[in-house]
Parts: C-alpha cells; structure tokens; sequence
C-alpha cells in the first residue's frame, strides 16, 4: 500500500472510534482491506478494487455501495443522516451470504470452531455504511455526524442499529420448534384472526382478542404481539428462539414478509426464516414469558446471547460491567447532557477499586441495603482516601440502577376466581373497578379505617397482572411531614457532609422502572 490509502485508513479508524464505537474501526478496517477480493470470492460482486480503502472520493464510492445495497438515493440519504434504515430485501440475502461464507471459509482454515459460529463478523452492511459515512463527513467537514451529539455507542458496533432483535416462543415449551426449524419459518398464534392484511390497525385486533377472551382485563400485550409479527418483523431481522423462560435453542434471520398460511394446523401467521443456529443454551437470567419480544433497547443481552450461542467465554462480571456501562451511557446529567466516556469510566474504576480495597461485591449485588451498607463502610473508614466524591456518586448511580432493572420471575398465577374468594365483594362491583382502574389509570377506594381498602388495591393489582408480582407494586403511606421532596425528588445534604445533591423519591424511582418495562403493568398504591 502506499502512505496516501494507509493514511486514509488510519483516519477512517479515528473517524469510526469516535462516532461509531470505541473499537469499531479498529476492528472493521482489516475486512475493509480485503473487501472486494472477499466480495468476488462469496460470489457476492466482482469488478470492485481488493482493498476498499482505495476509495478516495465520496461520489465514486456511492455507486459502488449503491451497486451492492440495491439502495436508492433516499435511502441513501438517510443512512447519511444516522437514521436506522433497513436494508432492502435483496441485500439481506447478501448480507448473510457474507456472514456464512466468512464463517465457512474460516472453518475450512482450521481459524473457526464451526461454521455456524460466526462470532465477531461483522455486517456487510455495517462495514459499508460505515466507510460510506466516513468519506462523506471527510468531505463535508462542517458537517457534524448526527450520533456525535448523543451518546456513542458503548458496545463497538457489535449491534446493527439498522434491525430488529426479536424473542420468539414457538408454542408452549418450544414444542413447535423442530417443525418451524425444518420448514424454515417461525410462526404466531391467535389463528381465529385470519390474515392480518385486512385489518387497518392494532386496535381492530385489540377488539376481537378482547371477544375471544374472559374478564375485561385488555390484551394489550397480545395485540402488540400480533401487530408487531405483521408490521414490525422484516427481512433482515434476527429472531431468537426461547424454551421457556432460561434457555435458548436457536437464532435465525427473516428472510420472507409476512403471510398468513391456511394449510398450517396451527400458528398461521408465518415468516420465511433462515435459522442460522439450533442448540440448547442456558441463560445466566430470566427472559420475559411473552411469545414475541423487541429487545432492540437490551444490546447489552444481544451481545451475551451471541457471544453464548458462537460459544465464546462470557466471563460474568465483565458482562454485568458491560450491562451498567451501557445504563450509564443513557443516563442525562442535572444540564441535560448524557454522561461522558471518561465519566463513565472514572465511575466503574471507582467501584471496582472499592471492591478490591473491602473485599466486597458491588457489581452483581442486587440487594440495594447491602449497597448503602458498603456506601457507608467506605464513607467511615478515613484510612480509605481515594476521590470518596466520585464512589458516593458511582455507588448511588448503581442503586439506582439496580432498582430500575425490572424483575421477570415465575410467580403465582392470580385469577378472578383468586381475587372473588379472598376479597368481600361481588362479581359486578369488581367489574365497575377493573372498568374505572382500564380507562382512567388510577382509582381511589374511600372508607374506614380497617376495612381492607389496601389489601383490595394489591388485589386488584394481581388480578389485572394475573400474577402475585409484588416487584411491580410499590406501595407508600403519606403522613403529615411527608413532602413533595421526599414523594418526588429534592435536594438533600451529601454522605460526606459536602454540599447538596438531588436525590429521587420512590415515585420517580418506580416510574423509571416502569419506563424499563413497557410491556407490562406497574402499580403505585398511596395510603
């Protein structure tokens, strides 16, 4: 090479480090090298040059991408602007037709595992937008990269923000999961819905789920479902498949636009999938119990459930560091600004070192007591004499991390029958409560003290949960010198006695977990 393309590539590794990702453009450069030679090897274009750094001039590059992409000039223009624009169907053919033949071609070197591992490939799409966006932001300098002014990506352009993650359910236990595997396709229930085109929007299938079913609880959760697998699912995205609630068996990408397949017995509403990968693999966590799930804003589980399924090492503190420097990095400061790198890693290092200094566990701990109790330890002990304002600060962004994290457990069912025989009164007048509670959002229950007003609140939340979740029920008693500042949020002296800091009520606290968990109710009880 000569010094004009190796200065060229070590500005676009400087231009991608700091828009794209801490180690993305390290990592991209070396496929950027041999782009072309590997793009006529796969069968996936030929007539381009070997090292795709000889590229010099934006125009002359667009064509080239446009030529792979099959994308037009709006399109164009909009990956230009950091947008999240999806591929076109043809081109998620040839993205996976990379990421297989890569894999394969590895394998047959003895550099690979396996041919379906095809752990840290990246997308063909990712490496050309990508080198796309560089020569155009070099060109037009006064130009500022629309992601530079949010929070870069703390996970190195390991996600491809241009698709859909999803969690699948195939029946029941996974019970359909050999039959779509071999079919090549992944399906949904709610059959008695017919083919999904002839409905205008959610809330035509919202009502007649609410037909086919009993209570008056809304079924909010199934509808989103069912539209979601008809409006939100393209080609292009990637599916993973669960057994239960701690256990994956598979991952594929869609390759096929929804439709509805009458000859099926069951699960009508259909996919054309590629499944990329079968096995079994436990989760160190619970997923959620719905049959369809975006985990779009989880990258952090993206990334473990990849690294899990290409067989990689995950070493568990690294992956709960990981997970708090992503929640981190979407946290807003007091002057509307999100938290810098160096903020962010001043903040772990502070934890860690208290970790090695006390010989205790902060990250991982779930027990926020146990939290505050190493706060106070660290705060005591005047032989420590580290910077103690920046653990005070780190060790409460962590409590509050770990309050906001939602929980997803196994619990008891709760039923309207539960609810009847252990709540005084009718059927009726449960009815006119669900009624008020689903389209109002709040209810208000007056009478004597004594008389059970509390416990048919934690009822009636169960019952519309249909689930004993106490996670999701935040309960609190006012009294005379409770304040706005202790219900929402307010200024309060530091631990260390140095000024003031705001410090969140559990109202706030509980709405920023809810806000996590969008999916499923919460409930707020005032006594």
């Amino acid at each position: 090479m000569n010094d004009s393309i190796e200065v060229r590539k070590e500005q676009y590794i400087g231009w991608a480090t700091e828009n794209l990702g801490d180690k993305t453009g390290i990592w991209y450069a070396p496929y950027l090298e041999q782009l072309g030679a590997l793009l006529k090897r796969f069968e996936l274009g030929a007539g381009y040059y070997e090292n795709f750094f000889y590229y010099r001039q934006f125009s002359d590059f667009k064509d080239v991408y446009q030529k792979i992409t099959e994308e037009t000039e709006a399109d164009t223009k909009e990956v230009l602007e950091g947008k999240q624009k999806r591929y076109t169907k043809p081109f998620v053919v040839k993205n996976e037709t990379w990421k297989t033949s890569y894999a394969q071609m590895e394998f047959d070197a003895r550099k690979r595992s396996k041919p379906d591992n095809f752990g840290g490939i990246p997308q063909l799409g990712t490496l050309l937008r990508s080198y796309l966006k560089f020569l155009y932001y070099a060109e037009n300098p006064q130009l500022v990269y629309p992601k530079k002014e949010s929070k870069t990506s703390t996970l190195d352009g390991q996600v491809d923000d241009s698709v859909n993650y999803w969690l699948c359910a195939p029946g029941d236990d996974a019970r359909l999961w050999a039959d779509f595997y071999s079919w090549g396709v992944m399906g949904l229930g709610w059959d008695f819905l017919g083919n999904l085109e002839k409905y205008q929007n959610r809330s035509e299938v919202e009502k007649l789920i609410s037909e086919q079913r009993d209570g008056d609880t809304r079924p909010s959760n199934d509808s989103k479902a069912v539209w979601d697998f008809y409006q939100e699912i393209k080609p292009g995205d990637i599916v993973y498949v669960k057994s239960g609630m701690k256990k994956l068996v598979g991952k594929g990408i869609v390759t096929g636009e929804y439709y509805f397949d009458q000859s099926a017995s069951e699960y009508k509403h259909r996919h054309e999938v590629n499944w990329t990968n079968k096995g079994e693999w436990e989760l160190r966590g619970k997923v959620a119990q719905k049959t369809l799930t975006n985990f779009n804003e989880y990258t952090d589980w993206i990334v473990y459930a990849d690294g899990l399924i290409n067989g990689e090492d995950v070493e568990e503190k690294s992956l709960l560091i990981n997970e708090f420097r992503v929640w981190l990095s979407q946290q807003v400061q007091q002057n509307g600004e999100f938290l810098n790198d160096k903020t962010i890693t001043q903040k772990i290092s502070s934890l860690k070192d208290v970790e090695n200094h006390f010989h205790v566990t902060i990250f991982g701990e779930s027990d926020t007591e146990a939290l505050k109790n190493i706060k106070e330890t660290v705060l005591s002990d005047d032989s420590y004499d580290r910077n103690k304002g920046v653990f005070v600060s780190s060790i409460d962004y962590y409590i509050r991390y770990v309050e906001s994290r939602p929980s997803v457990e196994e619990n008891e069912p709760y039923s309207k029958d539960d609810f009847l025989s252990e709540v005084f009164i009718d059927e009726n007048q449960l009815g006119i409560l669900q009624s008020i509670l689903h389209n109002k959002k709040n209810l208000i229950l007056k009478g004597a003290p004594g008389v059970g007003k509390t416990f048919i609140a934690d009822r009636l939340a169960y019952l519309v949960m249909k689930e004993k979740d106490d996670s999701r029920i935040q309960m609190i008693q006012f009294h005379q010198s409770y304040s706005y500042e202790d219900f929402i949020e307010g200024y309060r002296p530091k631990a260390d006695g140095e000024g003031f800091e705001l410090k969140q009520g559990p109202f706030v606290k509980f709405a920023r977990k809810a806000s996590r968990d969008p999916e499923r109710d919460y409930f707020f009880i005032i006594d």
